[in-house]
């Protein structure tokens, strides 16, 4: 009985790494779906893992002899056939690549695009859709035809539903510009490109005003314009020493933050990061911060120093708590030592696999 118990358990812990190591399939992570996969084999063999592991084989490879190919020398008689070798390989795409291409474009409405239910969706859905049709759709990652314009739609379903005021507008009319107003210029005027809107939610190169925490997006003013309001400038700083007063003197109370990581008395209301790490403010954190985009940069630089801060206690506490286990296993005189410390050792850590997920996410 014991046994048998053994056996599902390895058995879900196997299905657990497939699932994880196709999500990394899904973005051309081959060695971290190789290592899931293999993970996978020792829980449990299963025959969809070997398979898989047999595919990221040939992707693998694939992708080394495009990469050589690519680097490779070209003589005038040897040119054509390094062409006709690696031009399927840069047009390589999955029949569900192209599938859901092909769904995204054959879609009008905005909500269908992102697949969420118009009546019952919170922002946090639409964040959710959109971060998981991105990485599908991203044209450096699909290159099914159509996949560009696919990946826009999708951006544009996401700027215009995220935003309350677009949403109504939206809801009311079928489109975000029902008239050429200057409310239209308005939206148009602060549109993000599909590239910034997936730098926002993934970092990357792309970012917008993100850089060091933002502090470069503002354009330089004349010195005429500078020394012309002193005091607007001085008013334009506060926000700033505001945070600074947070940064050494609340080091060591997280009540005196702005925000929390968890909700927590008013600090209810749900923000992300640009890199999409979640926190919480009380209703008046946008009066006191959004007028000045350097200043909700600083906070969410103290919300990410938190969240990974709390993130590597926890993977931390796990790898204690796996050394203990592991120790615990080998002294076991049982007949399934062996595979209870087989289990032990092969445990996945949650915390710490999210932590080494963000730091990728992010790098």
């Amino acid at each position: 009985a014991v046994k048998f118990v053994m056996s599902i358990a390895n058995k879900e812990g196997a299905e657990a790494c497939i699932s994880r190591a196709k999500n990394f399939l899904a973005n051309s992570e081959f060695d971290r779906a190789e290592k899931f996969l293999r993970k996978s084999i020792r829980l449990f063999p299963l025959d969809e893992a070997q398979q898989l592991l047999d595919r990221v084989a040939v992707l693998k490879s694939r992708s080394a002899n495009a990469s050589s190919s690519s680097t490779a020398p070209r003589s005038s008689t040897s040119r054509p056939t390094v062409i006709e070798q690696t031009g399927p390989l840069k047009q390589d795409h999955t029949p569900e690549q192209l599938e859901v291409v092909s769904r995204i474009l054959k879609l009008k409405c905005y909500y269908a695009i992102l697949g969420v239910d118009k009546e019952s969706s919170i922002e946090a859905d639409f964040k959710k859709a959109y971060r998981k049709l991105a990485i599908k759709l991203h044209p450096d990652k699909n290159h099914a035809p159509g996949a560009a314009d696919a990946f826009k739609l999708v951006s544009s379903a996401y700027q215009c539903l995220s935003d309350k005021q677009k949403r109504e507008i939206y809801d009311q009319y079928g489109t975000e510009d029902p008239h050429s107003t200057g409310q239209q210029f308005r939206f148009r005027e602060d549109e993000l490109t599909p590239e910034e809107v997936f730098s926002m939610f993934f970092g990357g190169p792309v970012r917008r005003g993100r850089g060091s925490f933002g502090f470069h997006r503002t354009q330089p003013r004349s010195e005429n314009e500078q020394q012309s309001s002193p005091l607007a400038s001085l008013i334009h700083m506060i926000p700033i020493l505001l945070i600074l007063i947070f940064t050494f003197f609340g080091s060591n109370s997280s009540n005196e933050l702005p925000f929390r990581l968890n909700p927590s008395g008013e600090f209810v209301i749900l923000r992300t990061t640009s890199s999409d790490v979640p926190f919480y403010v009380d209703r008046y954190f946008r009066y006191r911060y959004e007028r000045d985009r350097r200043a909700v940069n600083q906070v969410e630089r103290l919300v990410e120093e938190e969240f990974f801060k709390s993130l590597r206690q926890e993977c931390a506490l796990e790898r204690q708590q796996r050394k203990e286990k592991i120790r615990k296993a080998r002294n076991y005189r049982g007949a399934d030592q062996p595979t209870r410390l087989r289990r032990e050792e092969e445990r996945i850590m949650e915390r710490c696999e999210e932590l080494d997920d963000w730091y990728t996410r992010i790098s």
